[in-house]
């Protein structure tokens, strides 16, 4: 009986360890997984928002065709070309609309009260300043 004893202390000794360590394993698998989760649903909801934002901001309405008097010409080629161009983001929605798009987006994803600050950048520029951008998004990128 009194070899035993140290047996069975050891063996529950050994027991309570793997319990321990499994038990560590499913947490930190877990808080991966849910950290991956909360990755893609943010991924998806500014998705839908870039797609909702562009699908609006592509249904301009085409400039007419006018026929022009004989002998009057537009200023230039390039001057059409504006015209026909579509706005850029910026130009056609408020900080405001796209803050609200975006956490209407967030909420029916699961992720309320969820603070966040954004900036939307134009792809022609050569400098990556935002052309949209929240009201608290500078001072939230000067910290990076």
């Amino acid at each position: 009986m009194k070899k035993i004893f140290p047996v069975i202390i050891v063996l529950v000794t050994l027991s309570l360890i793997g319990t321990i360590y499994v038990q560590y394993n499913w947490l930190r698998t877990m808080l991966a997984d849910k950290q991956e989760e909360f990755k893609r649903t943010i991924v998806k909801s500014i998705d839908e928002v870039g797609t909702e934002l562009m699908d609006q901001r592509n249904a301009v309405p085409a400039l007419k065709n006018f026929r022009s008097r004989p002998g009057f010409r537009w200023p230039s080629a390039e001057f059409n070309m504006e015209l026909m161009r579509p706005p850029t983001i910026s130009q056609k929605f408020t900080w405001y609309v796209v803050e609200e798009k975006l956490r209407r987006s967030l909420n029916n994803h699961g992720l309320k009260n969820i603070n966040f600050e954004f900036a939307i950048i134009s792809g022609g520029n050569s400098s990556p300043m935002p052309g949209l951008k929240s009201r608290g998004f500078m001072s939230e990128f000067e910290k990076v």
